[in-house]
């Protein structure tokens, strides 16, 4: 007796689920999925001319790191929200952190302001170099 009410629960499961998945399948396939903030903040930081600090340029050269580097670290890399001063004023810092091509770990420090972006820093999480930049 037991089984009959078991295979009487599964059908109704079954034809519960049948149902359902059709429905919810239409409701979510039209719902706009937001980006995540990071997404965002590189799509704001890309869309403005980017400009290099004396500093980032000294440390770019003292650590062998190159404007395409840097551009492929700000494309693809993540944002590193406790490395950022998203309150600073007048520009707002965001910490770029990815690999290279060549497997170098880079974290880039981005002014982002109204017009203009600016590379302010390149810092290499590999490995400790020795630079003469102020």
């Amino acid at each position: 007796m037991s089984d009959l009410t078991f295979n009487r629960r599964l059908r109704l499961y079954l034809i519960g689920f049948a149902i359902g998945l059709p429905i919810m399948w239409g409701l979510m396939r039209h719902k706009n999925v937001m980006p995540l903030p990071s997404e965002i903040i590189t799509e704001q930081v890309l869309a403005n001319p980017i400009q290099y600090s004396k500093h980032a340029r000294c440390r770019m050269e003292c650590r062998n790191i190159t404007e395409d580097e840097i551009l492929a670290v700000l494309k693809m890399g993540d944002v590193n929200y406790s490395k950022s001063e998203v309150q600073a004023k007048p520009c707002k810092k965001y910490a770029f952190e990815g690999k290279t091509t060549d497997g170098q770990e880079l974290r880039i420090i981005v002014g982002k302001c109204e017009d203009v972006n600016t590379i302010i820093t390149a810092i290499d999480l590999g490995a400790e170099h020795e630079c003469a930049c102020e």
